[in-house]
């Protein structure tokens, strides 16, 4: 109580500093040149009422009101700050604060470790390099095609280029090979043999455009998920629908059941599941942003235990994430979180990162449930099961 009444008068003074020493004497020094904190002023406005004031002019009874209300108004505004807790408020804008920051950063860095991509796989492709064989085949294969289309007519007749049946080796632009003055078009002879070191050492990669470059991709991890289910002795109601949404799974075992949501959403994504003012937490990507499909699945989890009521009662319900399309960029850093809220997350397909454990590596064998009971959560629910 003590304490209570401490934080009320420190609340107070701070408000009484900012309403009266700053907002209310501006004002009244800025229309009507009163001084509020001045004694002078004062002893000018009781002479001015002594001496019969009338109150003819709207600014004077501006000025009045302003005087007469200045406490009444105090008074609200300190029981309404006192309302507030200001802590918990400072403490989650400065989070935001350098939540914003640590992202503008990330972004930031992201971007040019992407440009110093780009540079170094332009440097490498314009520098003249010795290649094997075996990597320019495709690209001088397709400068020979373009380049039958593109011959001259000779004597009337219309030349032709074809590859030799027999590899033979011929040093890049000698002249000697058929179809006579071919080295003038820059082009390899006829009878050249695309496996010969000579022409490899020689061709110029250079020359090689960069939308033909392409950095690696990131290979999917391609698994079946009803497959997955049922070895592992779950059975599976798909598309069970909430109040709020769409749970894409209901995987139910003897003991468990899993709350399953699929993310389809594509891009890399900065994680947040911290709410701000109330509203609800959104993820972030460089070009749009979306509420936390984790909040989401909490929130459908909810729904469906009441949905199941005292049959939920006799399971442990696990809301469990798949990241499926997209990529989250702070997942190491948001898995604490994560497991605090009480979501799983793990990943399939092209979801990332690798710091996931993908859906087979997370999901542990279970024994399945009876028949009966499943027949009448199926009834709850009013999916169709899927054993498997």
């Amino acid at each position: 109580m003590q304490k209570s009444w401490k934080r009320h008068l420190l609340v107070g003074f701070i408000v009484s500093l900012i309403f009266f020493g700053w907002f209310l004497r501006g004002f009244l020094w800025m229309n009507w040149r009163f001084k509020l904190f001045s004694t002078r002023s004062w002893q000018f406005v009781w002479h001015e009422f002594e001496s019969g004031w009338m109150l003819d002019a709207l600014s004077d009874w501006i000025f009045l009101i302003s005087l007469c209300l200045a406490l009444p108004c105090f008074l609200y505004l300190w029981y309404l700050c006192t309302k507030v807790r200001w802590r918990a408020l400072v403490k989650k804008i400065i989070k935001k604060i350098i939540y914003v920051i640590g992202l503008i950063f990330a972004f930031k860095k992201r971007k040019k470790s992407k440009k110093t991509t780009d540079a170094n796989t332009a440097a490498e492709t314009a520098a003249p390099v010795n290649v094997s064989a075996a990597s320019v085949r495709p690209r001088a294969m397709a400068v020979q095609n373009k380049a039958v289309l593109n011959l001259p007519q000779y004597g009337g007749a219309k030349s032709t280029f074809q590859m030799p049946t027999t590899a033979q080796s011929v040093p890049y632009g000698s002249g000697t090979a058929s179809g006579g003055g071919m080295e003038d078009f820059g082009m390899p002879p006829a009878n050249i043999d695309m496996d010969n070191e000579s022409y490899a050492n020689n061709m110029d990669v250079s020359q090689i455009p960069l939308d033909e470059v392409r950095l690696p991709e990131r290979q999917a991890e391609i698994e079946d998920l009803d497959a997955i289910w049922a070895e592992r002795g779950y059975a599976i109601i798909k598309n069970v629908n909430v109040a709020s949404g769409v749970l894409d799974y209901v995987a139910v075992s003897k003991d468990t059941i899993y709350a399953c949501l699929l993310d389809k959403e594509q891009f890399d994504w900065l994680a947040d599941e911290e709410s701000f003012h109330g509203e609800d937490p959104f993820w972030f990507s460089e070009v749009d942003h979306r509420v936390s499909p984790v909040f989401l699945l909490n929130k459908r989890v909810e729904e469906l235990k009441e949905r199941l009521g005292d049959l939920g009662k006799t399971f442990t319900i696990k809301p469990l994430l798949i990241e499926q399309k997209g990529n989250i960029i702070n997942a190491e850093d948001m898995m604490k979180s994560w497991l605090e809220m009480g979501v799983w997350v793990c990943r399939t397909d092209l979801g990332g990162p690798d710091d996931l454990s993908t859906f087979g590596e997370f999901l542990k064998p279970e024994e399945p449930v009876s028949a009966e009971v499943l027949e009448q959560i199926n009834a709850v629910l009013g999916g169709g099961v899927n054993n498997g």
